[in-house]
């Protein structure tokens, strides 16, 4: 590690450990606002209850770990529906929904990223948070294999053989969807 490494690390060590030491929220806003470090930021967030300032936080930083542990500790419900319907995110989206008293834009959130979002494991979270039973029958019985269905490859090592195996996966949210479904049917 070089000297200018070191002296960065223990600079954001003290700032770390007098970040877990503060109570005070006015100095914790003014370090969650304007301090260099993400992680130095993300910490003071994590202690703050100001919901006006969790909210410019929200709105202004531009780091997604600071960002994120805002909307989770975030209650105003104005700004969480902004950042539910807006958010380029779509992990913030998600974690703004998750916190929506307004259950119907939430399942509109979840609704979009089930359907569209580029990441299969996303979509898959999103259809398991879905409650509406139309669309979730729309996912389970659509014929769009390739809008809903996913299969890689994935090569495994055996040290002990010495030889190289191919396994196939697959993921069809279609059958995340029934699943999602039965559940639903057996909570009634």
């Amino acid at each position: 590690m070089g000297k200018g490494s070191a002296i960065r690390l223990s600079k954001h060590r003290r700032a770390m450990r007098k970040v877990e030491k503060l109570t005070d929220q006015k100095t914790l806003a003014d370090i969650a606002r304007n301090a260099k470090d993400e992680y130095v930021r993300k910490a003071a967030v994590e202690k703050l209850k100001d919901q006006g300032v969790l909210a410019d936080v929200v709105q202004k930083d531009g780091d997604w770990v600071v960002i994120m542990a805002a909307v989770e500790r975030l209650d105003d419900q104005g700004v969480l529906a902004v950042v539910a319907k807006n958010d380029g995110s779509c992990d913030m989206r998600m974690a703004a929904a998750d916190k929506l008293d307004d259950k119907a834009l939430a399942q509109e959130v979840y609704t979009v990223v089930a359907k569209s979002d580029a990441d299969k494991w996303r979509r898959r979270e999103a259809v398991l948070r879905l409650t509406n039973q139309r669309v979730l029958t729309g996912i389970a019985n659509s014929g769009d294999m390739a809008g809903y269905r996913y299969e890689w490859r994935e090569r495994t090592f055996d040290s002990y053989l010495g030889t190289t195996e191919y396994e196939t996966h697959t993921l069809d949210l279609r059958d995340v969807a029934r699943g999602r479904l039965a559940e639903l049917k057996l909570r009634r």
